[in-house]
């Protein structure tokens, strides 16, 4: 009880989910799962669940051929692996040095709520209306600009989502290995190591395998 109680605080804290009047929220409880994914850990998809990310940071990949591939992270509050998703897409999650916690919904709950509540609807489609978007913006940067604006757009969503102001630089955990950057950005790693060298010898980067240190460069377009 304490478990399910602590979950559903949590729960409620997101517009999701406190639109729910508490009979629901009860109902909801009896049939979720919380999974707990420590760094480099994994999380392979159930095509009867829909995945909700509680707490943390997970990276969303993809096999092509051998290769692990990224797609993009998650972050708290994010859905994923909603039930209109195809079955052929091979998909996990692996950890980050954050700790992650998931919470899984079957479908069919899930569906049945959008069918009892207005709000939850319009929460639901809200989150993947905006997916969607930040889906077409990545595809648009890959088509549309090169190796170094792809990056410097790469730089500037992680100060934007994950940037901590420390004096006159803005600190970012870096979860991300420059293989992994290179693969977000459609480019190879010996590129990212390239321009990364170049942001720091300008001195509008600080970096280590730890952490970025941001420092104000210039506007980027998206």
């Amino acid at each position: 009880m304490i478990m399910k109680s602590h979950i559903s605080q949590k729960l409620n804290k997101f517009e999701l989910f406190a639109c729910l009047p508490e009979s629901k929220i009860s109902y909801l409880m009896d049939n979720i799962q919380l999974i707990k994914i420590p760094q480099d850990d994994y999380l392979i998809r159930n095509p009867s669940k829909v995945y909700f990310l509680l707490q943390g940071k997970l990276k969303l990949c993809e096999w092509e051929s051998t290769e692990q591939i990224i797609k993009y992270v998650l972050r708290t509050g994010d859905l994923f692996w909603e039930d209109h998703q195809s079955d052929e897409i091979e998909q996990f999650a692996e950890g980050t040095a954050v700790p992650s916690e998931v919470v899984t919904i079957p479908s069919v709950i899930v569906n049945e709520l959008k069918s009892v509540s207005a709000d939850f609807l319009q929460n639901y489609c809200s989150l993947l209306a905006q997916k969607c978007f930040l889906l077409e913006r990545q595809l648009r940067t890959l088509a549309q600009k090169d190796i170094r604006q792809r990056l410097m757009l790469f730089l500037a969503q992680l100060k934007e989502n994950d940037g901590v102001l420390v004096d006159d630089k803005v600190v970012v955990d870096n979860y991300l290995s420059q293989h992994e950057i290179a693969s977000m950005i459609g480019t190879t790693r010996v590129s990212v190591t390239k321009f990364l060298s170049e942001l720091r010898s300008n001195g509008s980067l600080v970096y280590d395998r730890r952490q970025f240190h941001l420092i104000d460069h210039e506007p980027v377009q998206y």
